[in-house]
């Protein structure tokens, strides 16, 4: 969250980015959380917006 203070006050439009790429990451753990197995696709996407 820190990441994300500094953001909005240096570039309004990345700190947005940040927040949609966070929101991916959150709605992937909630929508998954009780997944025995998920594609490895899906697997991968996460990865990426994780280390956005």
């Amino acid at each position: 969250m820190s990441v994300l203070s500094s953001l909005v006050y240096q570039n309004q439009d990345k700190a947005v980015d940040f927040i949609n790429e966070l929101s991916k990451v959150y709605r992937y753990v909630l929508e998954n959380k009780n997944a025995e197995l998920v594609s490895l696709q899906e697997e991968l996407d996460f990865l990426e917006h994780n280390i956005y």
